[in-house]
């Protein structure tokens, strides 16, 4: 029912943002997010998505109606043109967007770019797991590296089972073997970790050299 009225309330006033953001999750709720997406697009064309809040909002809701490349533009644009501050939070959202769009490419250069704006272990750690995806094995071992410092405590591990993976795809096996020696120390990551420990100690192991 609401989803037959608001179109006729938006007629009458079509300046009342409330109302095309209403209709989108209206047709969001039936399961239409088609139809939530192109009402979205109108009332962002017409400029009545302005604010911050109301940009980091239709960005959302065009991931939930299923067309994140959508989300990021509005959330590259807006960036671009300071309309929303370039927080690693921001950044991290534009990320998501992109990877949900299956963009990885994109996704680690926003990565990087937070990484940029504030260095934490977790982001070089997501960075470099993006770049093992992307197969990006030098720039993949430069970001796990640092994510495997010292000081990067809560994501130490990881980092060494990645960079483990970049080791031996790069034909580093030593390196490789050393990074999944500090990797088994997590329990959860043990299995996985001796796992490519077996693997380094096959006889005869072709090792794979990637890297450019």
């Amino acid at each position: 029912a609401l989803a037959r009225r608001l179109p006729m309330l938006i007629e009458r006033r079509p300046g009342k943002k409330h109302y095309w953001l209403q209709l989108a999750g209206s047709y969001l709720h039936m399961n239409r997010p088609r139809q939530a997406a192109a009402v979205l697009s109108v009332a962002h064309h017409t400029g009545l998505l302005r604010e911050p809040a109301d940009i980091i909002r239709l960005a959302q809701l065009f991931r939930q109606a299923g067309v994140p490349r959508m989300g990021c533009e509005v959330l590259q644009n807006a960036l671009g043109e300071q309309r929303i501050s370039g927080t690693p939070e921001n950044y991290e959202m534009l990320a998501d967007a992109w990877l949900q769009a299956r963009e990885a490419r994109r996704a680690a250069r926003v990565v990087q770019r937070r990484a940029e704006i504030q260095s934490c272990c977790k982001s070089r750690l997501r960075l470099g797991q993006l770049l093992v995806e992307l197969e990006d094995w030098p720039a993949a071992r430069d970001q796990l590296q640092r994510a495997a410092s010292e000081r990067c405590r809560g994501v130490r591990e990881k980092a060494q089972l990645l960079l483990g993976i970049a080791a031996y795809h790069s034909g580093n096996v030593e390196d490789a073997r050393k990074a999944f020696a500090q990797a088994r120390q997590a329990p959860d990551l043990r299995g996985q970790a001796e796992g490519w420990l077996r693997i380094l100690d096959t006889p005869g192991l072709p090792v794979e050299r990637h890297e450019g």
